[in-house]
């Protein structure tokens, strides 16, 4: 895939300037989901060192946004950042803002313009980051049956297999972090993910 987008906006990338964005968009976003890809593989195997990096958790966030520049700017969505990011040896923000993220724009409410708002707090010996959208909301009672593989909330209409949640779970707890939810009011939801400031994911 991201060889042939490439090939393509060498070819066609020059026919007018839209065409030149759209390519551009496509080879970016190839990029990223080999990267994401590679990441989940490592996930995958039971007993593998997760990458160790010392991240500005405001990029990470600035990646995921861009992955997701094209729908919302279509849907008319926006993405607000509340508080300073700090900076952490974690690999699997990456993939909890990616996931988060798309899961708002798939499961957004056709009646108002989307809103996601990230916000991070420090606590006595972790970071705690939230993020929360004004989407159709998950009831309740799938606060635990949502983190599992294949799990999806019925009634809902958008592709994908239920495994984005899962991942992100197994990959938090490997670090020692945990994520749940709470239903917002009067509407949406917003997810919670601590990272530990001790031992492998610490101010760096």
């Amino acid at each position: 895939m991201a060889v042939y987008s490439q090939l393509i906006a060498r070819e066609c990338g020059s026919a007018t300037p839209k065409a030149g964005e759209y390519s551009k968009i496509v080879v970016e976003g190839a990029k990223r989901m080999h990267s994401f890809i590679q990441d989940l593989l490592r996930v995958a195997e039971p007993h593998a060192e997760l990458a160790i990096q010392c991240l500005e958790v405001s990029e990470v966030m600035n990646e995921a946004i861009a992955i997701f520049e094209q729908p919302l700017k279509d849907s008319g969505g926006q993405v607000m950042v509340e508080t300073a990011l700090p900076k952490l040896v974690a690999l699997v923000l990456r993939q909890a803002f990616q996931n988060l993220l798309s899961n708002a724009l798939k499961y957004g409410s056709s009646e108002r313009t989307l809103e996601i708002r990230i916000r991070t707090e420090r606590h006595a010996d972790e970071w705690v980051f939230s993020v929360s959208d004004n989407g159709q909301g998950i009831p309740p009672e799938y606060r635990n049956r949502l983190f599992e593989w294949f799990s999806r909330v019925p009634g809902t209409q958008t592709s994908g297999l239920g495994i984005g949640l899962a991942s992100v779970k197994r990959m938090l707890e490997r670090v020692g972090g945990r994520i749940w939810f709470e239903p917002r009011s009067p509407e949406g939801t917003t997810f919670y993910f601590p990272i530990p400031v001790a031992d492998r994911s610490i101010d760096c």
